[in-house]
């Protein structure tokens, strides 16, 4: 079986370029008789629709029946899959959990594609914040918009760090703290935030007032 399997497999590479059909039907042999390569090569002809028509449904089944079957670096698909809602729905906790899986298991790409979905969702997470930062200062509920604009700060928001410069700089809702306003202010401009004649600060200032 093992040497069947194999086999199979090697004529499934071999037509992977050259004849997509064969390619398919090799390598859906090969998945029958438990051949892990295989079943990513599967999902991969699955995904793409090469040799077959595209179903990510099944490209995502044969995915985790490889890293079921005990191949961690399948966890970097399984991963992706989860992040991109590929075959499946998007889940964010299960695309981290693979994607570290993958990375402990070596896989060249985990980490740079665990850095992009943290860094996604955390400017989605900014971007609302901020929105929610704004309102609630035009609103003058200073205290819950310095809520908001913390976290902004935190995950790297330039714009949000240069609006809290702008309150600690007058007082809106803070004390003054001229030396920590341009401490931040320093940091937005490093953020590449540019406000040259200040017309962003007269803005807030207009509106906390």
């Amino acid at each position: 079986l093992k040497a069947k399997r194999e086999m199979f497999f090697k004529y499934a590479k071999e037509a992977e370029y050259l004849d997509p059909a064969q390619c398919f039907r090799n390598s859906a042999i090969s998945t029958a008789m438990g051949h892990v390569p295989a079943m990513m090569l599967l999902a991969r002809l699955y995904e793409v629709g090469n040799g077959t028509k595209k179903d990510r449904g099944r490209a995502f089944f044969w995915y985790n029946s490889a890293l079921e079957a005990g191949d961690k670096l399948a966890a970097y698909e399984v991963g992706r899959c989860y992040a991109y809602g590929i075959g499946t729905a998007f889940n964010y906790k299960k695309a981290i959990e693979n994607l570290q899986i993958a990375i402990a298991a070596g896989h060249a790409s985990a980490q740079r594609e665990l850095d992009r979905l943290v860094a996604n969702r955390n400017a989605r997470i900014s971007e609302k914040s901020f929105s929610t930062a704004m309102r609630l200062l035009y609103e003058k509920k200073f205290a819950p918009a310095k809520v908001h604009l913390d976290l902004c700060v935190s995950l790297g928001n330039p714009k949000a760090i240069y609006t809290l410069g702008c309150l600690h700089e007058f007082g809106v809702g803070v004390r003054v703290d001229k030396d920590y306003a341009f401490s931040l202010y320093e940091d937005a401009y490093r953020l590449k935030f540019r406000d040259p004649r200040a017309v962003y600060k007269l803005r807030v200032l207009k509106m906390v007032r």
